[in-house]
């Protein structure tokens, strides 16, 4: 695939985190502390669209800089698609099960994959994947605090 497609996943995602977060602060909003976490995330996913939107407005306008990604988006779409679905579903999630997804989503394998394929084919991009990747494991680990403090029962694998 070429460097503007795989971008472009990736501003998808983190657009749908965005949008998904930004719901489920609406959502929860009489849990003043629920609704301030994701509320929080979702501006924070919306910065980094807005920086991985940057890069591909670069890559676009020196595409002789850029060329083929190896690999597959299959799996940026799957993830999209879950991003998608989560957010229409009815009835909506109840906290447990938004924060068990956020969780699932901050470390999920499809954008580590495509964060390795791009940095191996563009090492320039090494500094965006790596800021990208700090910050999912903050929102992780903000997450993580949240569910223990509230006697959630959560967990995920972050190395799966």
């Amino acid at each position: 695939m070429d460097i503007g497609r795989a971008l472009r996943n990736l501003v998808a995602v983190e657009g749908g985190l965005e949008d998904l977060y930004g719901w489920f602060a609406e959502l929860f909003g009489a849990d003043e502390e629920a609704s301030a976490l994701f509320a929080t995330m979702s501006r924070e996913e919306g910065g980094h669209r807005a920086m991985v939107e940057m890069q591909q407005r670069l890559a676009l306008n020196d595409r002789a800089a850029f060329g083929e990604v190896p690999g597959d988006d299959a799996p940026m779409h799957g993830l999209r698609d879950e991003i998608r679905v989560l957010r229409a579903e009815e009835p909506p999630p109840d906290l447990n099960r938004a924060v068990t997804s956020a969780l699932m989503f901050e470390v999920h394998g499809a954008e580590v994959y495509s964060a390795e394929l791009l940095t191996r084919s563009y090492p320039e991009l090494g500094k965006l994947m790596g800021t990208l990747k700090k910050a999912n494991d903050e929102h992780f680990g903000r997450l993580q605090r949240f569910a223990e403090e509230r006697g959630m029962l959560v967990w995920v694998d972050p190395d799966e």
